[in-house]
């Protein structure tokens, strides 16, 4: 169990405003403010409060880059368009309650319709489709939990790569040999 101190009440300032993951259904925080509102140093405060509980692991996601933290206990990461790191849409959350390889599908895909152009039903079926028989091949099984954590995530390059294998299947079919020279060409 964590509590992490926040603050005090304004209405109530005898009132304690605390995080208890006891009471907590989800550990994401949002913090947001104008500049100079305390936001880097409440982010101190909570990071110190977690370390002196024995939380090891936190993610901060700072786009400005302005939030500096003892280097013993953080490490960085940039994100960017030219960074090989950043988050994996396709990575299952295990949590048979909250997770699993059709939620992440369907969330991909609404994800997808929201900050895009919404792709029409046939362009959605066959995402689906390519999505299915990918998690499938990396181990997946859409109605085992267990199975829901493999080391085998797939990733948007390897969606790329199996899209791109299906088609040229489709095109000169399935033969190795014509699929070998194709490549070579």
């Amino acid at each position: 169990m964590s509590k992490v101190s926040l603050g005090k009440n304004k209405a109530n300032p005898k009132e304690l405003v605390e995080w208890n993951t006891e009471k907590t259904i989800n550990f994401h925080w949002l913090i947001v403010g104008a500049s100079g509102s305390g936001k880097t140093y409440q982010i101190r405060r909570i990071i110190k409060q977690l370390q002196n509980q024995g939380i090891s692991r936190i993610h901060i996601f700072d786009p400005h880059g302005d939030i500096i933290t003892d280097k013993q206990y953080t490490s960085s990461v940039k994100f960017s368009e030219v960074s090989p790191h950043g988050i994996n849409p396709l990575r299952v959350n295990p949590d048979p309650y909250y997770g699993g390889v059709r939620r992440r599908i369907n969330s991909l895909i609404s994800m997808i319709n929201r900050y895009s152009t919404r792709l029409d039903y046939k362009q959605e079926a066959a995402l689906r489709y390519l999505l299915r028989e990918l998690y499938e091949s990396s181990g997946y099984d859409f109605s085992n939990p267990d199975t829901w954590a493999s080391g085998n995530v797939p990733d948007l390059f390897s969606l790329r790569d199996y899209a791109y294998n299906k088609l040229k299947g489709f095109f000169i079919g399935h033969m190795r040999e014509v699929s070998s020279l194709l490549d070579l060409l």
